[in-house]
């Protein structure tokens, strides 16, 4: 025969189960933390993504780069992945942190005679879906490190000191 739940049975029961979810919310809160800090090379893996779904674009448009105003739009169906115009190391987490270059706006990938220098998508202060400006729009100082991370159009993606 089991004995009757008293108030101080219940009360530490109680306590034992909302002690542990705290934990458990406590342990979730801090590990998401630190999740940027594990990986510092994210933000140039997300700019060289980007870059490769510009590249499949161009492709299919006959060598022809995205509209400025529209080019997350039109390489959402190349990355898959929406997460990727989100700087992962932006400290304020804004929505968006990538700006595409407006130099670039509908124009013939092959017409950049030196297309490793050409800047096409960087770490941008504009943080709005679809970004776009030129260079001066990169934060100084920059936001890894005191640098920013560059998308060229050939394809590589570094991270450089804004002056």
């Amino acid at each position: 025969m089991s004995r009757p739940w008293t108030v101080s049975r219940i009360f530490w029961t109680l306590f034992c189960l909302l002690s542990l979810g705290g934990f458990i919310v406590l342990y979730l809160v801090f590990n998401q933390a630190r999740i940027p800090d594990q990986d510092p090379k994210r933000c140039l893996s997300h700019v060289k993504q980007l870059g490769f779904g510009l590249e499949m674009y161009s492709y299919d448009h006959d060598g022809v780069l995205p509209e400025a105003g529209t080019w997350m739009d039109s390489i959402e169906v190349y990355t898959l992945n929406t997460l990727l115009p989100q700087d992962p190391e932006d400290p304020l987490r804004h929505p968006y942190g990538y700006a595409f270059r407006n130099r670039a706006s509908r124009m013939k990938a092959a017409s950049v005679s030196k297309p490793e220098t050409f800047a096409l998508i960087f770490d941008s202060t504009i943080h709005a879906r679809n970004g776009h400006s030129e260079t001066w729009s990169m934060p100084r100082p920059g936001t890894h490190e005191g640098q920013d991370t560059v998308g060229y159009l050939d394809g590589h993606a570094r991270r450089v000191s804004v002056p």
